[in-house]
């Protein structure tokens, strides 16, 4: 027996820290996904053998003996770690889960860098209760404080606007195709941010920065004017920078250039967003200078 699967990678293009405290955001599934292939085989001891791959190669091994999940033999014990709690979250919800007598090898790939934050843990949680075939967001709220719009990201195949209210998540898809879409461009910051450790300080949300932070991003979905656009954005930046107690990253390190930067997700790590009306190739030269060389369209990661 073979199973695949797939999910969706993800980038939050508005809303960072304010959709766990229900303010609307702006979600772009990505063309970066993660696949999972399934295999069933019969042997004397059941196993589940597991290796994950990204575009750099074998990044994670692991062996557990079953019905049980002990832990044979690993790559990476935190890694394996972290596997096996999803596998137990599901196996509370399916108990039948990798419970007969058989032995399952299960390979994993990304089409991107997993160091990037684009979606590797939940586009995982996705394609395992896929193959279980229990809610993902059931699972996601048993262990994690976040909004969850990665797990509605990963199985949705346009751009969406989310929102959380009472652990019930608002999905509504939507286009997202401005004039000035080649004007905007995705710059990796070198630095993998652990959301769940940067969310994990803040305890509550200004109600009014949440009200005005959903605006702005319904705002930034419909406009079709690059200056409004970037006055969205500088908006934005300056109510999640007040929220946090940070400094807004152009403000930080960009102050010259000649356009509006926004922090994707978590700020301090992974993406930032730049518009301007300069060209593809002087906005890349801008960031090559200030020496961050992975710059491209954002319509490139598009589905």
């Amino acid at each position: 027996m073979e199973n695949n699967f797939r999910a969706n990678g993800k980038l939050l293009l508005t809303g960072e820290y304010a959709i766990i405290f229900g303010a609307t955001g702006l979600v772009l599934p990505l063309n970066r996904f993660q696949e999972m292939q399934v295999n069933k085989i019969k042997e004397p001891q059941p196993r589940l053998y597991w290796k994950a791959y990204d575009v750099n190669g074998l990044w994670f091994e692991a062996q557990w003996l079953l019905p049980d999940f002990s832990l044979h033999t690993t790559s990476n014990p935190d890694k394996a770690a972290y596997v096996l709690m999803l596998l137990q979250a599901i196996r509370n919800e399916k108990p039948a889960f990798l419970a007969d007598e058989f032995s399952y090898v299960v390979t994993h790939f990304c089409n991107f860098d997993i160091h990037w934050g684009l979606g590797s843990s939940s586009t995982l949680l996705v394609n395992l209760c896929r193959w279980a075939m229990t809610d993902p967001f059931r699972i996601y709220f048993k262990l994690f404080h976040g909004s969850a719009y990665d797990i509605a990201a990963a199985q949705i195949n346009s751009p969406l606007i989310y929102n959380l209210s009472n652990n019930q998540p608002h999905i509504q898809s939507v286009s997202f195709n401005p004039p000035f879409l080649d004007q905007i461009m995705i710059i990796y910051s070198g630095r993998k941010q652990d959301t769940r450790k940067a969310i994990a300080h803040i305890k509550t949300f200004d109600e009014n920065i949440i009200n005005r932070i959903s605006q702005l991003t319904l705002k930034f979905v419909s406009t079709t004017d690059i200056h409004q656009s970037m006055e969205i954005v500088r908006e934005h930046e300056i109510l999640i920078g007040q929220q946090i107690g940070e400094q807004p990253i152009q403000e930080k390190y960009f102050s010259d250039f000649r356009g509006q930067i926004k922090s994707l997700g978590a700020w301090g790590g992974d993406f930032w967003l730049a518009i301007s009306e300069m060209s593809q190739s002087e906005v890349t030269n801008y960031f090559d200078r200030k020496g961050y060389r992975t710059v491209f369209p954002l319509k490139t990661f598009m589905m």
